[in-house]
């Protein structure tokens, strides 16, 4: 009750609390990697007291700490979007109308979409667009081209969604269809929240949405991460497990033999 009443609960302000830390946190992450000079060799006692530690050099060393401003910056932009996915869109789903047959569907249903835009659009995209684009601007399109507009097709999704809410909510309630099983307060038909006249397959739209700027956001960062290592620096990094030890060479190997020309077999 002190809630709905203006006043702040201690929730809140452990909220708010670590919404600052994580903050400054993301902020000292970036700044501290911009410029990686701080990256020093070690001297010759230092040296004694570590194992393996001439496997990376210097140089090595700052490039993967370089790539971390961009892992940070695109990571919070895109899952500021991509959470809406999780929370939010099945959530509107659930008060549009979700009657099919006798039945009514969950908003969890609708987050196929995301999977199928993502098996569809991957191979017209790498076999159709990345080429057709590339001929019309004379050069490959970059790694940086793809997330920018990844992002920018997230922050479409949410929009859309927006978009939607806005019809949802002008809808007439459907009065005579029951309650939303999936909505807050369902109680076994007593109680709970009207659905909308408006069908929740709308909500299809942001949803593949998602799944299409994933196409282009996600393996792009990989990616981009990777190229930042040779691919011998790749194959010590796996190493450490019992998988890398069997088949880290030829993980690296198929991954940068295009680039390098580096693997015999």
């Amino acid at each position: 009750m002190r809630r709905l009443h203006g006043s702040s609960s201690g929730n809140d302000v452990l909220s708010q609390v670590a919404l600052v830390l994580g903050f400054m946190s993301c902020v000292f992450l970036i700044v501290a990697n911009v410029n990686c000079s701080w990256v020093k060799e070690l001297d010759d006692k230092e040296m004694k007291d570590v194992k393996d530690a001439k496997i990376f050099s210097v140089k090595e060393a700052q490039q993967t700490f370089s790539a971390v401003p961009v892992i940070v910056v695109v990571n919070i932009a895109f899952n500021l979007c991509y959470n809406s996915m999780n929370n939010a869109f099945p959530s509107q789903a659930c008060q549009m109308d979700l009657r099919i047959g006798k039945g009514q569907l969950n908003g969890a249903f609708f987050n196929i979409a995301d999977a199928i835009a993502i098996v569809v659009v991957t191979p017209i995209f790498e076999s159709c667009l990345y080429p057709m684009v590339a001929r019309m601007k004379g050069s490959n399109v970059r790694l940086g081209q793809k997330i920018i507009a990844g992002l920018i097709i997230a922050c479409i999704s949410n929009l859309a969604a927006a978009v939607l809410e806005i019809y949802r909510k002008q809808a007439p309630a459907l009065c005579d269809a029951g309650f939303s099983q999936c909505a807050p307060g369902y109680d076994d038909g007593i109680s709970g929240t009207r659905m909308r006249d408006i069908s929740a397959f709308w909500i299809f739209i942001p949803f593949a949405l998602v799944g299409i700027a994933e196409v282009l956001v996600n393996p792009c960062v990989l990616e981009r991460q990777f190229l930042k290592l040779r691919a011998g620096q790749l194959v010590n990094e796996m190493k450490g497990n019992p998988v890398g030890r069997k088949s880290g060479k030829r993980t690296a190997c198929l991954f940068f033999a295009t680039k390098n020309g580096m693997c015999s077999n």
